[in-house]
């Protein structure tokens, strides 16, 4: 293991570690928590990879500071650690607060450097809403019963009132729509002991993670220390097994073809036909249509519904970027339509033109 340091743009000396070489690995820890807490992850990781563990301010051997103890400043401290490191593309393991440091990184700075996500116990909320039903709350922020508003407590020591700073800041936040941005390969990891321990919660992160797969381990909130062995191996499993990426979509090659296998017949070439995709704006979908315009070059009609929009735009967005060689076409048809069959083909004929073939993504079993 090696201790390397730089200093911010606003001057805070940090400190973070490698341990392993290979390709690189960001592990982002919770609050609280330094490099040295999560080392048992790192030397087990870092047989595959180069694993590299951020000291946040007042955290570990890195400096304290009463400046700058808010989200987006320990997201900016971690962009200035990768340009330190001289990394580009990374993987990332995120625990508890980790990953509300994760999700401001890619509201500010995107997502195209991270290649796959590993998410292990946070919920996009911490703070109730007295408004809420009971579902809503274990939906969103779990079992524990926060209250609506925690005041900032300064003890005398700096890291201690810096700590609390931090922990003020983290806890009024709300990432519900960070999870928009969150297409690349995705494992949620979760404690089924941990005051995260709700199946409406797991199923929320899941369903909002458009490529995603859940593990549940026995064990608590941190799970990466009760569960070592276990989360180490599901770690590098995952890792293994989506290890393509393809262009700048965050879809891997293993799970493109896997959509393919499902979507379409071996024997169907779709070169230079005009498919079209019902049902493109959901998690596999849009997977199908990113890997249909990647390889195949053909032209797609990508259909939703008018309440998918949002996803279809984020869909449009990411073709727009990656190298698809084909015409993408959107087309919106309400729910009714997309039933009646007859209806739909016609519709979509009326809108987009001609087409060769249907796929409808929202009868595929994966």
């Amino acid at each position: 293991m090696e201790n390397r340091y730089f200093m911010t743009s606003d001057g805070i000396r940090l400190h973070y570690t490698v341990t392993g070489s290979g390709t690189p690995v960001l592990f982002l820890p919770g609050l609280g928590q330094d490099a040295a807490s999560v080392q048992n992850n790192a030397d087990i990781i870092g047989e595959k990879y180069a694993v590299f563990v951020l000291d946040y301010r007042n955290h570990g051997e890195s400096e304290d500071t009463l400046r700058g103890n808010h989200i987006e400043q320990y997201a900016k401290d971690m962009k200035e650690m990768l340009d330190d490191a001289e990394i580009r593309d990374f993987d990332l393991i995120a625990h508890s607060m980790g990953n509300a440091i994760a999700w401001c990184f890619m509201e500010l700075y995107g997502t195209d450097r991270i290649r796959r996500y590993i998410l292990a116990e946070e919920a996009p909320i911490l703070l109730s809403d007295p408004s809420w039903t009971e579902t809503e709350q274990l939906t969103y922020r779990g079992l524990r019963e926060w209250p609506s508003f925690i005041p900032v407590k300064y003890p005398e020591n700096v890291r201690e009132s810096a700590i609390a700073l931090i922990w003020h800041d983290h806890v009024n936040r709300d990432w519900r729509d960070a999870f928009e941005r969150i297409v690349m390969p995705t494992l949620i990891i979760m404690g089924s002991e941990s005051h995260y321990a709700s199946e409406d919660l797991w199923q929320w992160l899941r369903g909002s993670c458009r490529n995603s797969e859940l593990l549940v381990l026995k064990g608590g909130h941190g799970i990466h220390i009760d569960c070592c062995r276990e989360f180490n191996e599901a770690v590098l499993a995952f890792l293994a097994k989506s290890s393509e990426k393809t262009a700048d979509t965050g879809i891997s090659a293993s799970d493109r073809e896997m959509k393919n296998k499902y979507a379409v017949d071996s024997s169907y070439d779709a070169s230079g036909k005009t498919v079209a995709v019902i049902g493109a704006g959901g998690r596999w979908g849009s997977h199908l249509a990113i890997g249909m315009a990647l390889t195949s070059g053909c032209d797609l009609i990508l259909v939703e519904t008018p309440e998918n929009r949002e996803n279809m735009e984020l869909v449009l967005k990411d073709l727009s970027s990656s190298k698809a060689r084909g015409n993408i076409t959107a087309v919106y048809l309400k729910e009714e339509i997309l039933e009646d069959h007859e209806r739909m083909k016609n519709e979509i004929l009326s809108q987009a033109g001609p087409f060769d073939s249907i796929m409808d993504v929202r009868k595929i079993n994966c």
